[in-house]
């Protein structure tokens, strides 16, 4: 019952989002149909699934009078904020409403570059003093956890993969001392991806990049099963360090509905490749659900064009399903009751509207896309309480694909007037 009050309350808020500015729709809209603005599809091959296909739907709302509407204690609104040295930068985030954002300066390979006994971490490579800054700012501070060190690699060279088993017991040993130094004031980090975008091979991005890559092509879960193993060996430190802390699964890509795939190219008649999708029940059926708090997860939808947008990855579209985030959240709920994990949160920590392949083509510059997502920003959000998310980050203030909230002069746009609004009825 209490979703379906958050639904309704949501939906009103999002038809008023959608009036703030009374003025007319502009009637010049540029528009420019040899720009392709949706996403692209690279599978690595073309496969069918037998996973049940998951059927939930939004509840009809049972009465028009709803009574006090319970919402989470702590905001969901996050924002990822690049120069978190920037006062402009923060101070736009902070009026804006912002209560979560993401700290990426945590590397491994750097911290720790040589294994010694005792061991030697060289703390003066983290910006301390921003991340000291974002918390004073008043930012609950997600912490992401990357590369791997040369010595502690299962494929050599690959900094972005996965930790040779060997060495799982030296990450286990290393996460407990970052979590002990920086759980305490002044920095005040409670919350930690382990990687971002795992779910993703290593031959499909460069070796020392900042997403990726644990996957495995020629694994049945893509590597979720590995991953599961190295949270059971570091989790124990995590929460003996810091009991408050809170593990997450890092930033799941979750490419496409691996229960219920899209014919690639359209009308084909072959099912894209979606293996990569099944890189949390991996972690599930190795017997990693013990092991992780919650569950982060990266949801994007790609403009269409004419005030459309959508995933077709996920056969999702903003005129029949709505913000990709309500049917990814739906898989992850569906898997995790299956096995027996129903207590586990989810947050998203990359959300937006892209468009284009870097989103300067004329039809990201249109006054039809600003206001397009302006309207996104306000669905997104609600669509995000309705689905009981704990955190929802906008990916970026600055941008990428024209997904920012503001120009290149920081000069605020539409979608950030209507985050801003959105934040304003929806939090507290």
């Amino acid at each position: 019952m209490i979703k379906r009050i958050v639904t309704l309350f949501a939906l009103i808020i999002v038809l008023t989002a959608c009036q703030w500015d009374s003025s007319p729709a502009p009637t010049d809209i540029e528009t420019n149909s040899d720009v392709n603005v949706t996403q692209e599809v690279t599978p690595v091959s073309l496969i069918s699934t037998s996973h049940p296909t998951a059927t939930s739907t939004l509840a009809p709302t049972e009465t028009a009078t709803p009574p006090a509407i319970l919402l989470p204690e702590s905001p969901i609104y996050g924002l990822q904020i690049h120069d978190l040295s920037s006062e402009e930068q923060v101070s736009l985030g902070q009026q804006a409403g912002v209560h979560w954002t993401r700290f990426d300066d945590l590397n491994w390979n750097a911290i720790e570059p040589i294994r010694l006994d005792p061991p030697v971490y060289h703390w003066e490579t983290v910006d301390e003093d921003v991340l000291k800054m974002a918390t004073e700012s008043g930012f609950e501070v997600i912490g992401i956890v990357l590369f791997t060190p040369e010595w502690a690699q299962k494929y050599p060279g690959i900094y972005c993969g996965p930790v040779v088993e060997e060495a799982l017991d030296d990450f286990a040993q290393f996460m407990g001392a970052l979590v002990s130094r920086y759980s305490q004031p002044p920095y005040n980090v409670h919350y930690w991806e382990i990687g971002n975008e795992p779910d993703i091979d290593r031959s499909l991005v460069p070796p020392y990049m900042g997403f990726g890559c644990w996957g495995e092509e020629d694994d049945m879960y893509y590597g979720g099963g590995y991953y599961g193993k190295m949270l059971k060996a570091v989790y124990p430190s995590i929460k003996a360090a810091d009991p408050e802390a809170q593990v997450l699964v890092g930033g799941l890509n979750l490419d496409c509905d691996p229960d219920n795939p899209p014919e690639h190219p359209p009308g084909s008649g072959q099912l894209m490749y979606c293996t990569p999708s099944l890189f949390l029940e991996g972690i599930l059926s190795s017997g990693g659900g013990d092991y992780f708090d919650g569950i982060s997860f990266h949801a994007y939808d790609y403009y269409h064009g004419n005030n459309q947008y959508g995933n077709v990855n996920w056969n999702s579209d903003s005129e029949s399903t709505g913000p990709v985030l309500i049917k990814k959240s739906r898989y992850f709920n569906e898997l995790l009751a299956r096995y027996g994990y129903e207590d586990k949160f989810l947050i998203n920590t990359e959300l937006a509207l892209l468009c284009g392949s870097d989103g300067k083509e004329p039809a990201c510059q249109t006054d039809e896309f600003l206001y397009t997502k302006a309207n996104y920003v306000s669905q997104a959000y609600a669509a995000a309480l309705a689905e009981g998310l704990s955190v929802n980050i906008w990916y970026s203030l600055t941008g990428w694909r024209a997904s920012g909230l503001v120009n290149d002069s920081l000069q605020p746009l539409e979608a950030y007037d209507a985050y801003k609004f959105s934040a304003s009825k929806l939090s507290g």
